[in-house]
C-alpha cells in the first residue's frame, strides 16, 4: 500500500474578514476541496469595530481554523507573528493586498510559494511582486494590471473569475422564503444585494422603489447586506432616505444574511446599479 501523504496546507492571509467576494471564494473552496488532500487555514490581520463576524462563523463551521490573533497585535508584531506562522504551510494565498505579508516573507528563509489574489486594479498595482509566484485576478483588467508590474513575468498573472456554486440555488425555497418575509405571492418583490457602499448606488435603488411604488402599490422591496465598517454613515443615510420617501412599510433592510440563494429565489426582480464592480457574484 502507498503511504497516505499529509494534506497540502494552504494559508489564506486576509487584511480583514468581512462579507465579500474573496471571503466567499475561500468558503466555497473549503467546502469543495478534498479534505484528505488539502487543508485550508485562514489568518486575518486587522479588525475594525462593527465588522461582521459572519465569515468567521461560516468558515469555522466548515472546519477551517480562523486565526484572529493579529487583531490584538501591532503592525510590527503581526509581521513577526506571520513570519513564524508561514513556514508551516505549503502555499500562502494573500488577499486584499495585505500590507503585512511581504515584510513577513522578508524574515523567512524557506518561503512557501505566494499567490496573491486581487479583487481591485489598485490592489494589483500596489506593492512589490518579487515573492509572488502567481497573481490571480478575478477579471481581465486586474490580471493585466498585475502583469504590468511584473516585468518579464506577465504569464505569472492569470485570470480566474469568481466561482458560483449553482447547486445552492433551489427554486422550491421560494414560497417558504416569501412567507418568512411576509410577502404574499400576489406582491411583486424587488431586491438588491450587496455591501452598503456608496459605489453601489443603493440610494438609486431607494429612489427607484419610490417611483415604482407610486405606480404599483403591491410592490415590495428588500435591501440585503450590512453596513461597510469603513463608512457606517452611508447605511444611516440610506435609512433616512427610506423614511423621507415614505417607504417604511414597503422597503425592508435585511442586513447581512447567510441564505442569499434562498432570498434570490423569493425575488421577482433583482436590481444591480453599481458604478463599478470587478466580478460580482
Amino acid at each position: 500500500m502507498r503511504p497516505v501523504e499529509p494534506p497540502l496546507r494552504i494559508l489564506f492571509v486576509f487584511a480583514w474578514l468581512v462579507v465579500g467576494g474573496e471571503e466567499t471564494e475561500v468558503r466555497l473552496l473549503a467546502r469543495s476541496l478534498n479534505r484528505v488532500r488539502y487543508r485550508i487555514d485562514v489568518v486575518a490581520c486587522f479588525h475594525k469595530p462593527n465588522m461582521p463576524r459572519q465569515t468567521h462563523e461560516q468558515l469555522t463551521a466548515l472546519g477551517v481554523d480562523v486565526d484572529t490573533t493579529p487583531y490584538d497585535l501591532s503592525f510590527d508584531d503581526t509581521v513577526s507573528y506571520l513570519a513564524n506562522k508561514i513556514p508551516g504551510y505549503d502555499v500562502v494565498v494573500s488577499c486584499q493586498n495585505v500590507a503585512d505579508i511581504y515584510p513577513a516573507l522578508e524574515r523567512v528563509h524557506l518561503r512557501p510559494p505566494l499567490i496573491e489574489h486581487g479583487g481591485l486594479v489598485s490592489e494589483a498595482l500596489a506593492g512589490p511582486k518579487h515573492f509572488t509566484s502567481r497573481y490571480v485576478g478575478v477579471c481581465r483588467s486586474i490580471r493585466d494590471a498585475a502583469a504590468s508590474v511584473m516585468p518579464g513575468r506577465g504569464e505569472d498573472a492569470i485570470e480566474i473569475p469568481s466561482m458560483v456554486d449553482l447547486t445552492e440555488f433551489d427554486p422550491t425555497q421560494r414560497a417558504a422564503m416569501r412567507a418568512s418575509l411576509g410577502v404574499a405571492e400576489s406582491k411583486v418583490l424587488i431586491g438588491w444585494v450587496g455591501r452598503l457602499d456608496p459605489k453601489k448606488n443603493v440610494e438609486d435603488f431607494i429612489e427607484a422603489a419610490a417611483i415604482v411604488h407610486a405606480e404599483n402599490e403591491s410592490a415590495r422591496f428588500v435591501i440585503v447586506g450590512g453596513p461597510d465598517a469603513f463608512m457606517p454613515d452611508y447605511a444611516a443615510h440610506l435609512q433616512s432616505l427610506v423614511a423621507s420617501w415614505g417607504l417604511g412599510d414597503v422597503l425592508t433592510f435585511l442586513g447581512d444574511r447567510k441564505d442569499i440563494q434562498a432570498l434570490l429565489s423569493a425575488f421577482d426582480i433583482f436590481t444591480w446599479l453599481s458604478k463599478g464592480e470587478v466580478c460580482p457574484m
